[in-house]
């Protein structure tokens, strides 16, 4: 299940980063634990633990998600 499509069915992931991406053999983009996903409303906020910002928790939203895959490919 790609990101895009876990917002349109209305979660956040929550925490995105390396160890949650896996790339197949045929390349594709895969990502994992899905078990902490969250379900929100569009610009609804949550609460997360994530090891990027470990051990503080931080607020969620759907544009947490975004920036966490940009850092997590940087």
């Amino acid at each position: 299940i790609g990101v895009d499509s876990l917002h349109r069915l209305g979660y956040v992931h929550g925490d995105i980063k390396l160890r949650n991406i896996m790339l197949t053999k045929e390349g594709k983009v895969k990502i994992l634990d899905l078990g902490g996903a969250t379900p929100v409303n569009f610009g609804e906020k949550v609460r997360i633990r994530s090891e990027v910002f470990a051990p503080v928790e931080k607020t969620a939203t759907i544009k947490y998600d975004v920036w966490t895959i940009g850092t997590a490919i940087l």
